[in-house]
């Protein structure tokens, strides 16, 4: 087997968004949080729980560049890259591990302040009743 390769999927809301910055050699790099929240009904309670896990996002030249122009905290973006753990001692002396992720690609995905059926622009209203012929389909 020729090499190894590993990618991950990121699909969140961007949290902070840090100033573009360059390297000595003049390659831009462009740093921002992604947050991704995950929801379940605890079985025991009933109650609705949610986890809030984030993602230290970097982008380097042209990816760079482009994160800079389009995204802005509360964006949704899908992000793939590789990811790395980094650990690190919290304020409290407790260890912690920050997870890092190199974007190789993203895609924006729309944002908080789009349209309220949050699709991101589909010409198709989610109150409407499903199309009864597939003919109506609308794609």
């Amino acid at each position: 087997m020729p090499g190894n390769f590993h990618q991950t999927i990121v699909i969140g809301t961007v949290g902070t968004k840090q100033d573009m910055r360059y390297t000595s050699d003049g390659t831009a790099i462009q740093g921002f949080s992604i947050a991704v929240n995950e929801y379940w009904t605890d079985r025991q309670t009933n109650e609705r729980r949610e986890r809030t896990t984030w993602y230290s996002a970097t982008g380097w030249g042209r990816t760079a560049e482009t994160l800079n122009k389009y995204v802005n905290v509360g964006t949704n973006i899908m992000v793939t890259g590789t990811v790395s753990a980094r650990p690190y001692t919290g304020n409290d002396g407790q260890p912690r591990a920050s997870l890092d992720i190199r974007v190789d690609n993203f895609q924006l995905l729309g944002s908080r302040n789009d349209n309220a059926s949050g699709d991101g622009g589909s010409d198709y209203d989610n109150n409407q009743a499903p199309p009864q012929n597939v003919d109506d389909i609308p794609f």
